[in-house]
C-alpha cells in the first residue's frame, strides 16, 4: 500500500481507505474517536484533499473544541453528563 502524501494518521488508515475505494472523491465517513483535528487523524486527508463529508465522535470535551476550530465537518461530543 502506498501512503498518501501528507498522511496524518498513525498507521496509514486514510491511505488504506483511499486505496480500497480507488481514490474516490466526495465520499462519506463516520469516525469514532476524532481525537485531534490533524494529529493522528484518520479523516483529515479525506476531508481536506478528497472532499469527503462526515461526522466524528469524541468523548473529550477539550478535543471537541479544538476540532471544531480547525475542521469543516462536524464532531459530536459523546460524554455522559
Amino acid at each position: 500500500m502506498k501512503l498518501e502524501d501528507d498522511s496524518w494518521s498513525q498507521a496509514g488508515q486514510e491511505s488504506f481507505v483511499l486505496e480500497v475505494v480507488d481514490r474516490k472523491r466526495m465520499g462519506f465517513y463516520l469516525e469514532i474517536g476524532g481525537y485531534h483535528s490533524r494529529e493522528l487523524s484518520n479523516t483529515f486527508l479525506l476531508e481536506s484533499r478528497y472532499g469527503w463529508k462526515g461526522v466524528s465522535l469524541e468523548i473529550n470535551c477539550d478535543r471537541v473544541k479544538e476540532y471544531r476550530n480547525n475542521r469543516m465537518n462536524p464532531i459530536v461530543w459523546g460524554a455522559d453528563e
